[in-house]
């Protein structure tokens, strides 16, 4: 056996051991259950900013989701998706610093953290949350339907006092309010409110109490 034809077979057989620890499906080179460069269609459950890495682990802490894709909308954003899904299911994207993923075989997903059920009663209030950064680490708009909880009933949620990795960060509640109703995410917290409390955007405010200058008001809530 001559040198090249050697050197041939090395090529192969390092190519073959390449493919399959690193299986290219569609287009997409998968590391295990995630990859770079792909997205999902549809089947959106929610989303939360927080980092890509964090990304799987947040599916499959969420009910319902099955597979997930990040990508730099908003300064980071995990949208987990439910429904069934294969890697086959997912394309590749524009955008390379995309990540998509599915929960590996086998692995159920986890219940969500406890965070109590039923109606809470508590003072609501507004702030202007476009002046800084948020509890959970990223800025947002005053037109955007978000909330500042309690830190009662915040803090107990943030693992190693980092805020930032807060479990609620993200979650959606339902606040009435004496003018109507409003969906809003928890993205914040407020140190200044009562158990119960909830602090408002502008926004969310004016759709739930009315008018800015009403100052407080009396509202439920309940987590989505």
């Amino acid at each position: 056996m001559n040198k090249s034809s050697s050197h041939l077979k090395l090529i192969i057989c390092l190519i073959i051991s390449c493919l399959l620890t690193n299986p290219v499906v569609g287009g997409i080179h998968w590391n295990e259950n995630w990859a770079m460069g792909c997205d999902f269609h549809g089947n959106d459950l929610s989303n939360v900013q927080i980092p890509g890495e964090q990304c799987s682990q947040r599916c499959a802490e969420t009910n319902g989701c099955t597979h997930f894709a990040w990508n730099n909308w908003n300064g980071g954003t995990c949208w987990m998706k439910h429904g069934s899904v294969s890697k086959n299911n997912a394309f590749e994207s524009w955008d390379r610093n995309m990540v998509c993923g599915v929960l590996g075989k086998g692995a159920n997903p986890k219940r969500r953290t406890s965070i109590g059920s039923g109606l809470f009663h508590g003072k609501c209030t507004y702030y202007y949350v476009s002046a800084g950064l948020t509890a959970c680490g990223h800025r947002y708009d005053d037109h955007q339907f978000i909330v500042a909880l309690n830190t009662a009933q915040f803090d107990p949620h943030t693992p190693n006092g980092n805020p930032n990795n807060n479990a609620l960060c993200g979650r959606q509640i339902q606040v009435n309010g004496p003018r109507g109703a409003a969906v809003v995410g928890v993205v914040d917290s407020c140190p200044g409110c009562p158990y119960g409390g909830v602090d408002l955007s502008t926004a969310a405010f004016q759709a739930v109490v009315g008018d800015l200058s009403i100052g407080v008001a009396n509202v439920t809530w309940s987590w989505k």
